[in-house]
């Protein structure tokens, strides 16, 4: 572990805002799981990291500081070790299937190039990327343009509550829009449509059911997005566009937002 810290001690003296560990020691026991943040000059403070890591669905139980101070560098380096319960969902028993999702999240978050919501927990909970939640986020958005009595918090929570549904709505998202894979799309679309259907069954509240339904229609209801597109550098835009036909809309209010 000492070497470990020693190289990622290196990466944090480099441009970046952050290094980042995401793991799970092993005294770690359910739902416990640890991260340690290297940071170059000043120490993180807590007033900073927690309301983001509350957001990714994390209780912060214990964190332990530690300066180190490079021969010939100038200034330190600060490591912040947190000890982490996982709020809601299931225990996360394969950590790095999630690592390196949760590291380039919570990267984004920091420098502000990401929404910093609650949205971002199901980046552990449904093990979806920055992006995939980022098309979660816009329609969520837009139901709030559509005058829903449900707010973004609220419906926040009811996907963390359902994140296997997050994911299959995400899913028919990428599935409808994906140029690389437009192969039996229609057949492909009702099978997922079918799964959300059936995993409706269990849902816990007529609220949650309300919602899923409606970001269902509204994935079903997009024409087309710039979700795959690349900017002059080939990284992806951005920013989210989606094209929306309003009359397979379900209580689009007038006039159309």
């Amino acid at each position: 572990q000492a070497i470990f810290d020693i190289y990622k001690v290196e990466e944090a003296m480099q441009d970046v805002p952050l290094a980042l560990d995401l793991y799970k020691c092993k005294t770690c026991h359910g739902n416990q799981i640890r991260l340690k943040v290297y940071k170059k000059g000043a120490p993180v403070g807590l007033s900073t990291i927690l309301p983001t890591l509350e957001n990714m669905g994390l209780r912060v139980e214990s964190e332990m500081p530690f300066e180190i101070k490079p021969e010939e560098a100038i200034g330190s380096v600060w490591i912040h070790d947190f000890l982490m319960t996982k709020s809601h969902g299931l225990e996360i028993s394969d950590i790095d299937a999630v690592k390196d999702n949760f590291e380039e999240a919570f990267t984004r978050i920091w420098t502000d190039a990401v929404e910093n919501d609650s949205l971002n927990a199901l980046i552990l909970n449904a093990n979806m990327n920055w992006r995939q939640v980022m098309v979660l986020r816009t329609y969520v958005r837009y139901m709030r343009q559509m005058v829903s009595s449900f707010g973004n918090r609220y419906i926040a929570q009811a996907l963390n509550s359902n994140s296997n549904i997050a994911q299959l709505i995400v899913d028919l998202f990428e599935v409808r829009h994906d140029p690389s894979a437009q192969e039996k799309v229609e057949s492909r679309t009702k099978t997922l449509n079918n799964k959300i259907e059936k995993a409706l069954e269990d849902v816990a509240s007529l609220d949650e059911d309300r919602i899923i339904r409606s970001l269902t229609n509204l994935v079903m209801a997009t024409l087309r997005t710039n979700f795959y597109q690349k900017d002059e550098s080939g990284a992806p835009k951005t920013y989210l566009s989606v094209k929306l036909n309003s009359s397979k809309i379900k209580d689009l209010p007038k006039p159309v937002p």
